[in-house]
């Protein structure tokens, strides 16, 4: 009895070292398995969060650089586009009933480039009260000259403008019921094709007390020298 006890024994210890321990092996190494395959998706996130917080850092800094090429390039522009001004001169020194009376408008490229494609219209024109602002939004009076040119960098235009003043007329000039008003439209283009337009306005006015002896000129009308830059309709 004692041998088949002893067998029983020896067969359960055998079972235990080997079935046993293999199962409760298995189950740690399970366990093992998962606690590291735990460790190893907060890792994936962890690395994945890195990847998508260096990716963004990425497209920040290329969305800066872009903008940074964008401003450059607008700046690099700017710089290197035409500017036109206008200005007018009375070729005339003192006002005379029943005759002729002629203005120079020069327009000038002020900037480094050439201006392309210049088209410029004035007009002279006699009228009761303050200039009228809607002149130069809509379309020039009729009998306003115009001309399509180029003007280099640093050089200029020259268009000369008439109006001839009856005696009644020049009367309500000198006693200011009606003033003498030059006013100029103009666009043109740059070397980079972008179109700009342009207003001028100025009245007649004497340069001293006495408007009969005194020599004229014009000063400008408040609020109507206007430039407005790139202002194709596309744009």
């Amino acid at each position: 009895m004692e041998s088949v006890i002893e067998t029983a024994d020896q067969v359960a210890s055998s079972w235990w070292w080997h079935d046993g321990a293999a199962t409760w092996l298995a189950a740690i190494a399970a366990l093992l398995g998962a606690v590291a395959s735990f460790y190893a998706v907060v890792l994936l996130r962890k690395t994945l969060q890195v990847s998508t917080d260096t990716l963004l850092e990425a497209s920040k800094a290329t969305q800066a650089a872009i903008e940074g090429i964008a401003v450059s390039r607008e700046i690099g522009t700017a710089q290197t586009m035409a500017y036109i001004s206008v200005s007018v001169e009375a070729s005339f020194q003192k006002l005379e009933a029943d005759s002729d009376h002629r203005v120079q408008i020069t327009l000038k490229n002020a900037g480094v480039s050439p201006a392309l494609d210049v088209t410029y219209a004035t007009v002279l024109f006699v009228a009761p009260g303050a200039f009228p602002p809607d002149l130069l939004d809509g379309a020039m009076p009729e009998g306003a000259g115009q001309q399509s040119t180029i003007i280099p960098a640093g050089d200029q235009t020259i268009s000369f403008g008439a109006i001839f003043l009856a005696e009644e007329v020049l009367n309500g000039i000198l006693r200011r019921q009606a003033s003498l008003y030059v006013a100029c439209r103009f666009q043109y283009r740059d070397v980079f094709r972008r179109l700009h337009e342009g207003a001028f306005a100025a009245e007649l006015c004497p340069t001293g007390d006495d408007p009969r002896a005194a020599p004229w000129g014009f000063a400008t009308v408040p609020g109507m020298n206007r430039a407005r830059y790139n202002c194709d309709p596309a744009s």
